[in-house]
């Protein structure tokens, strides 16, 4: 067997179980062993998402990239005569489409159809499995003196930030409507028409609304500074490459992120973008999973090797522990006595949001979120609880799909 282990924070490719042949700090998937069982192909994603690239290992170890830069990423199966790997992905948009692409690199587009496909499996005379999809990504917000409602904006929305004020929604469109690197929107929260920012996926807003942040992946990633009025402007973060998250310190245009340095674990780094000096690292390595910062701006909550969580001094210091947390459980949230978070275990729906005191420890429930209708909902996304629990938001994914057997495709 192959098989893919998540540890302290690393992904192994096994095979057989136990002979490591290849290593990643983020997501790998959809492994396939090779008919002659000589090497296995699988697909990398080194940002984090479904983006990322089509991978064989030899069962001597050697590894080799064999297609790079899709945006979307999901589905593989090897050719019954092991001559090509057959693929479903995406450069630009969400609609997948079905490639193959041979082992010495030459690729070739199979079949494109209307919605999202994903390939599941390959039978020995031909026969393939896919799935074809109608897919949305939803931004639901509930803001200060206001119901809950949708304010998505074009195909596959989710949700980063918002103003102070609740005036003023943050959100990342990342499916057909988000081009080739994703797009930043700051939408209204009366629902009046968004405006673009810039490239790239939303990170956050400033707490005074004049300034988003995004990142636009590559090898390395860019991180940029988005005026809600005025030009975007790439932040020197020296040989940094930013991971998932960055938030905004409260009351300030200062940024604690995400990044990893060549040949370190990730941690999490401050940044002034307003002085020359670049970002310092606040945490030991290994420390990610950035979640909020304190109102006072004096701590992140982050998590550590184990994925337990703890308060960590931006200005150094022994970190302090977070009682109550139970196994599997995120933050959403912090409140500004800066002991209140809000918490929840993903992969419910609707989703359990309690309130713990970081202190003591007790918690009780404060509210279920999550869409009205389940039909075709998946897990939430994104979910963040702000203002004290006077709003809230969060994105969810819902596919509607139909299976099909392919017989004639070459």
């Amino acid at each position: 067997m192959a098989v893919i282990q998540y540890t302290a924070g690393e992904y192994s490719l096994q095979y057989p179980i136990g002979k490591t042949l290849f290593r990643a700090p983020a997501w790998v998937s959809h492994l396939r062993i090779s008919p002659s069982g000589e090497r296995v192909a699988f697909e990398n994603h080194p940002f984090g998402g479904d983006e990322g690239s089509v991978m064989v290992v030899e069962k001597s170890g050697t590894v080799r990239e064999l297609s790079s830069g899709w945006l979307t990423l999901q589905g593989l199966a090897w050719s019954p005569d092991e001559t090509e790997i057959w693929f479903t992905g995406t450069r630009v948009g969400a609609n997948r489409a079905l490639y193959a692409i041979t082992l010495d690199g030459k690729e070739r587009v199979v079949c494109r159809v209307p919605g999202v496909l994903t390939l599941w499996d390959i039978g020995p005379q031909g026969r393939m499995l896919m799935t074809q999809a109608y897919e949305r990504g939803v931004v639901m917000a509930m803001l200060p003196g206001a119901n809950e409602k949708d304010l998505s904006w074009f195909d596959y929305g989710i949700t980063s930030g918002l103003s102070d004020d609740g005036k003023s929604l943050l959100t990342a469109e990342v499916g057909e409507g988000g081009g080739a690197h994703y797009t930043t929107y700051l939408r209204p929260s009366d629902g009046s028409p968004a405006v673009r920012l810039g490239e790239g996926q939303a990170y956050d807003l400033s707490s005074d609304g004049k300034y988003a942040l995004s990142r636009v992946m590559g090898s390395p990633s860019k991180m940029y500074l988005l005026p809600t009025q005025g030009a975007p402007r790439e932040l020197a973060i020296g040989g940094i490459d930013p991971g998932h998250g960055a938030l905004f310190v409260p009351g300030t245009h200062s940024i604690l992120f995400e990044g990893s340095e060549n040949g370190h674990s990730a941690r999490i780094y401050l940044l002034d973008p307003d002085s020359p000096a670049l970002p310092r690292s606040v945490v030991p390595e290994g420390v990610n999973g950035l979640a909020a910062i304190t109102s006072d701006g004096n701590f992140l909550l982050a998590q550590n090797q184990k994925q337990q969580y703890l308060f960590y001094s931006v200005a150094g210091g022994a970190p302090q522990a977070v009682q109550g947390m139970q196994p599997g459980e995120l933050v959403f949230g912090i409140a500004r006595d800066n002991r209140t978070l809000f918490v929840g275990r993903m992969g419910e729906l609707p989703l359990k949001v309690y309130r713990l005191n970081a202190t003591s420890g007790a918690r009780q429930l404060w509210k279920e979120v999550g869409p009205t209708d389940h039909t075709g909902a998946d897990l939430l996304g994104e979910v963040r609880v702000l203002l004290d629990g006077r709003a809230y938001f969060y994105s969810y994914f819902r596919s509607l799909s139909e299976l099909y057997v392919f017989r004639s495709l070459k």
